[in-house]
C-alpha cells in the first residue's frame, strides 16, 4: 500500500514540491533580478565529473548500499560492497585528467546553445574539485596526481563567476 503523502508528492512521475499556487515570490531586489536572469536562460548543461569518471559510472551513488543494484552495474570490481568502497575512495590517487581543457569545454557548450553550465564541484563522495583547507580529499592534495597541473584548482578555471548554493560545495558556473 502506497503512502498517501507519496501519492501527492510524486504523481505519474511528476514531482509536486514546487507547485505554482504555493510559490511565494521573493521580495529581495537582488533575488528578483537573478530570477529574471534565470528565467531568460532556458538551457543549461549540468556536468558531474570527478574521480568516478575513470570507471565510467554515475557520480558517487555506487557508494550507497541502497543504490548498489543499479549504480554498480557494469563495474567489474569486487562484489564485496565494503571493499568496493575502499577501492572507490582511492580513485583520487589515479585521477589525472591531463587533457582537461576548460576553455574548449566552455566554447563547445556555448556553441551548442547552452546559456550556462552547472558544474558539480563536490558530490556525495566528498571529493573536492577545488583547493580547500577543509579536507585532503581534493584534487589539489598531494596524493592526487593532477595536483601540480596548471588547471588543478578546477573551479578557478571552470567556475567563472561562481554562485554558491547550499554552501561552498555546490557551485554553478556561468559563461
Amino acid at each position: 500500500m502506497k503512502d498517501e503523502t507519496t501519492n501527492h508528492v510524486v504523481e505519474e512521475g511528476k514531482h509536486h514540491y514546487s507547485a505554482e499556487e504555493s510559490w511565494i515570490e521573493p521580495r529581495d531586489p537582488k533575488v528578483l533580478e537573478r530570477l529574471e536572469w534565470f528565467k531568460d536562460q532556458k538551457l543549461a548543461l549540468m556536468m558531474h565529473w570527478g574521480p568516478y569518471s575513470q570507471l565510467g559510472i554515475v557520480e558517487s551513488w555506487a557508494l550507497s548500499d541502497d543504490d548498489a543494484e543499479w549504480s554498480r552495474e557494469g563495474i567489474d570490481w569486487v562484489a564485496d560492497g565494503e571493499e568496493f568502497k575502499r577501492q572507490y575512495v582511492n580513485l583520487n590517487k589515479t585521477f589525472n585528467p591531463i587533457r582537461f581543457q576548460p576553455q574548449i569545454w566552455a566554447d563547445l557548450a556555448k556553441r551548442a546553445g547552452f546559456k550556462y553550465v552547472i558544474f558539480t564541484t563536490k558530490h556525495h563522495d566528498g571529493f573536492c574539485m577545488w583547493d580547500t583547507k577543509e579536507t585532503n580529499y581534493r584534487i589539489t592534495a598531494k596524493d592526487c596526481p593532477f595536483h601540480m597541473h596548471k588547471y588543478a584548482d578546477i573551479c578557478k578555471h571552470v567556475c567563472i563567476p561562481c554562485v554558491s548554493r547550499k554552501g561552498p560545495w555546490n557551485r554553478s558556473i556561468l559563461f
